[in-house]
């Protein structure tokens, strides 16, 4: 038997016949391995059944790799020749239909074969394959581009409908029904005027590539549309402007994964409170000794809770749905009216419990040295259910500037709403009540409003509490404190924008949990396929708004993106940023400096030869970007580049191996003449034969002034 290297024919043999019987296998087709296995050995190269059942197994690692479907009857061995990978592109290269086929054929068979959603938070289990996989699949992501198969996959798509558009349309001109056939629309491509369409892209390449000046533009286009962002695209200086202005209205959300990102930091978790926090017994949480968890919302929910509750109103005109509501008590109707009136006359509302102390002191915001300070001072036995103690904290501490207060008019009915405009403060000189906070009144009526339509429940008797948010409905709390005998428009959403930036580099099913299917287009709300699904710790329906956009970055050089969950994979569109020596030409330029000779030294041509020597030693992922040197502007700037930015980088890349460093600046063997670095022979040590260590050895540094010649203007 020959152990001989697979030669391309082998390979491209087996590959066909892998696929061969994939096709059946997707298809629910029966098929023989062992038939195929009989008839493919007369063809390769007296090879045994075992070495072919193997190779099949490696066919079944570089689709995976790949994303793709495989056979699971072959499972992945990931210890090959990247040859086979070759095989395998070269197949997909010329069957290109394959690439292009439903991606759920293996679920149309019936519903019961549909994957179950979880609903939950998901099982804590690694994104990243294991170690003795995961050399192999890098080498299969520089191989084969994936984001470029899957914008063929989109071509072959948009192919596919152009061909029914035009068979439709021939059937009903032959019927001579040529009035239904200039009605019969390509809808794919008409603009979305009744729902936004959402965005979720993805922008990959190497560092420095300037993914994050171009997620600026893509945020600030997406909220103000092509004709504001088109001329901002060269003007940086602007453009910050505008993505700062609306990052503080709340539009563009910026989030960094990292190794620990979270579920619960995403969407949402439980968070330890005091039990001063909530609203009391009946809430079933424990409001002293100790604390309680609390289900808290993460970035995701509320960047997405912004987004879906945005009119498109001016701020004036709508709540902040994000906001905690208090209910204050600021006396009893009739027999303490003096009280209520000096609150709503004087924009303020005061709390009676808490006595004569002063509680300004910046350590009171914590639950525990109120109870110790009020122990202390005024009774020793005091517990945290205290109202001193506890209304005391939620109206000091708990209730935050911009929060909302409803003036409670008994169990039923309320009688002012307002928004918390200042921290708290004590006045010595108050005839009553000395514990105060200003307030500025959106809405105030003598003769109160009803409570059950906007909150689900009575109000107790406690002077302040925060109100249950589950039980608030907004919508009919706004119809009646702002503007309420206005008509009122229907809603025009306003696009909203999340940055992801360095996606690839959490645990993306972890992070993403139930809301991977939430994401796809047609599924948000208010689409043909709305999804919603009850999250699981605070148990409220949550979907996706149609009117969120999602920009994520991936830096290639720290993971491929064929390693990227393929589930979110799928549903993003892929933009790939390399290095641009024309970008680096008008950043220059835009400052009056020429990027082919600054201080005499060829910027273009520099980066241009350094990332041609990369690609062909490592791949083109691991290149310079442009935006490394679009700062520079002296050949001082430009060393200061090399020496503490690239060569640094190139080193990492190649493991410290020097001698590859020098290839790619063309320094060689670092002898005379070099330009970056240079190299000190070093003799064996005493002791040790000349050839027992392999010879001399090689002691590189950086050169303390660098030689540009190669790259003369």
């Amino acid at each position: 038997m020959s152990n001989g290297a697979w030669t391309d024919q082998e390979n491209d043999l087996i590959v066909a016949d892998y696929f061969a019987m994939l096709a059946d296998d997707v298809s629910g087709r029966p098929y023989n391995k062992a038939e195929h296995r009989r008839g493919l050995l007369p063809l390769l190269n007296d090879r045994s059944e075992g070495s072919v059942e193997f190779k099949h197994q490696n066919i079944s690692a570089v689709l995976k790799g790949l994303g793709e479907d495989w056979i699971p009857g072959y499972k992945p061995a990931f210890n090959f020749q990247m040859t086979l990978v070759d095989a395998v592109a070269r197949w997909l290269a010329l069957n290109p239909a394959w690439l292009g086929r439903h991606s759920g054929i293996r679920a149309t068979t019936g519903l019961a074969e549909a994957r179950p959603i979880w609903i939950g938070p998901p099982p804590t289990l690694s994104n990243q394959p294991p170690p003795q996989e995961l050399e192999q699949m890098l080498h299969i992501a520089r191989k084969f581009d994936v984001a470029a198969r899957d914008e063929r996959n989109r071509a072959l798509g948009r192919a596919d409908e152009e061909r029914v558009l035009a068979h439709e349309r021939a059937a009903l001109k032959s019927a001579g029904r040529d009035d239904l056939a200039r009605k019969v629309r390509w809808v794919t491509f008409e603009p979305m005027t009744a729902m936004p369409v959402a965005t979720n892209l993805i922008l990959y390449g190497p560092p420095g590539t300037g993914k994050t000046y171009a997620t600026a533009w893509e945020a600030v286009r997406l909220c103000l549309g092509d004709a504001v962002a088109e001329p901002l695209r060269d003007d940086r200086d602007t453009l910050m402007v505008e993505y700062r202005r609306l990052a503080g209205e709340g539009r563009i959300e910026f989030v960094t994964f990292h190794q620990s990102f979270s579920y619960e930091d995403f969407v949402e978790g439980l968070r330890p409170t005091t039990g001063s926090e909530q609203e009391g017994d009946d809430e079933g949480v424990s409001r002293s000794g100790g604390f309680s968890l609390k289900s808290h919302a993460g970035v995701f929910k509320i960047v997405s809770e912004r987004a879906r509750l945005d009119t498109g109103d001016a701020p004036a005109k709508r709540l902040d749905r994000l906001r905690s509501i208090y209910k204050i008590a600021l006396g009893q109707r009739g027999s303490q009216e003096d009280r209520i009136r000096e609150g709503l006359d004087g924009g303020l509302i005061h709390l009676g419990w808490g006595g004569d102390i002063d509680w300004s002191e910046e350590r009171f915001d914590d639950f525990e040295e109120i109870r110790k300070a009020w122990n202390e001072q005024k009774d020793p036995d005091a517990s945290g259910k205290d109202p001193n103690i506890e209304m005391l904290y939620a109206f000091r501490s708990g209730l935050q500037v911009g929060d909302y207060v409803v003036i409670s008019d008994g169990r039923d009915s309320y009688r002012a709403f307002g928004r918390v405009s200042g921290e708290y403060y004590f006045d010595a000189d108050a005839d009553f009540h000395p514990h105060r906070r200003s307030v500025e009144w959106i809405w105030r009526d003598d003769n109160g409003a009803e409570r059950a339509p906007f909150y689900a429940r009575n109000f107790r008797r406690q002077s302040a509490y925060r109100l249950d948010p589950n039980r608030i409905d907004w919508d009919a709390l706004q119809a009646v404190v702002i503007d309420p005998n206005a008509e009122r428009p229907v809603a025009s959403a306003r696009p909203h924008v999340l940055i992801i930036d360095e996606i690839n580099r959490a645990n993306i099913s972890k992070v993403f949990g139930e809301l991977i299917t939430l994401l796809e287009i047609d599924k948000r709300l208010g689409c043909e396929n709305e999804v919603r699904v009850r999250l699981p710790y605070s148990g409220t329906s949550f979907g996706v708004p149609a009117n969120l956009h999602i920009i994520g970055t991936m830096n290639t050089a720290d993971r491929s993106i064929a390693l990227l969950d393929t589930a979110l994979r799928r549903r993003f569109t892929f933009r790939e940023l390399m290095p641009d020596v024309e970008e680096l030409r008008r950043a220059l330029a835009a400052r009056q400096l020429d990027a082919a000779n600054l201080d005499g030294v060829d910027l273009c041509k520099l980066l241009h030869t350094v990332n041609e020597r990369i690609e062909y030693l490592f791949d083109r992922e691991h290149q310079i970007g442009h935006a490394y040197f679009t700062g520079c502007r002296s050949r001082a700037d430009v060393e200061n580049v090399m020496r503490h930015k690239v060569i640094p980088l190139l080193a990492e890349y190649f493991y410290e191996d020097w001698s590859k460093v020098a290839a790619v600046l063309g320094d060689g063997d670092g002898a005379n003449g070099s330009h970056f670095l240079e190299a000190r022979r070093l003799a064996a040590p005493a002791g040790f034969a000349d050839d027992e260590l392999g010879g001399d050895k090689l002691r590189w540094s950086v050169k303390a002034s660098f030689d540009f010649s190669d790259f003369a203007a």
